[in-house]
């Protein structure tokens, strides 16, 4: 019985342990860090796929030219066919990651504005916007400053106190040690008086 509760007892504790390891196995894959990191290994492998075929059809030197110009190509439809299919990739591997699909949207969507200038309107929107920014940050400047004058004032005066308070205490004991100092000169001019007349 008591073999059959310790078995008991280890299956349990492995089955935990096995449990253990497969939930965190399945929350570090399904994190969305975790997939955009596989998703960007993935999209540099490929990459880096067509670059090695470009290169390395550049590099062999003694191939014909045939032959070399048929890697090139190949290379660049490789490239252009990745290019064509990268909306459907990214809309297929971002199915049931709403994350990394906004965060996918949002980059585009920056890296898209970026490209384009300005316009006039967005510009007086941005003036418009400006002043009011600014005249808000500069409100809570002030009242930030004004609510931290009283405490900054009290701190100033405690470091003052205790400053003073300091100064004190060293002056009296400046005061103990010179008057302590002062008696043992006096008692020691004393012993030598009695030394010099006992001989």
């Amino acid at each position: 019985m008591a073999d059959s509760t310790e078995q008991l007892r280890r299956d349990i504790e492995r089955t935990r342990h096995e449990v253990g390891r497969d939930v965190d196995a399945l929350s570090d894959k399904m994190s969305p860090s975790q997939i955009m990191h596989r998703r960007t290994r993935a999209a540099r492998g490929m990459v880096s796929r067509a670059r090695d075929r470009v290169m390395g059809a550049a590099s062999s030197v003694g191939d014909s030219t045939g032959s070399a110009m048929s890697s090139v190509s190949d290379a660049g439809q490789t490239v252009g066919s990745a290019i064509q299919s990268a909306p459907e990739v990214a809309r297929r591997q971002t199915q049931g990651a709403p994350l990394a699909a906004g965060a996918i949207a949002f980059a585009t969507g920056w890296l898209l504005s970026t490209l384009a200038p300005a316009s006039d309107r967005e510009e007086q929107l941005a003036v418009k916007v400006k002043e009011p920014l600014k005249e808000e940050a500069v409100g809570l400047a002030q009242e930030m400053k004004s609510e931290m004058a009283e405490p900054v004032q009290e701190a100033a005066q405690h470091v003052k106190e205790s400053a003073r308070d300091a100064a004190g205490t060293v002056g009296d004991e400046g005061k103990q040690a010179a008057e302590s100092m002062a008696e043992q000169g006096r008692d020691a001019a004393g012993n030598v008086r009695q030394a010099g007349s006992g001989s």
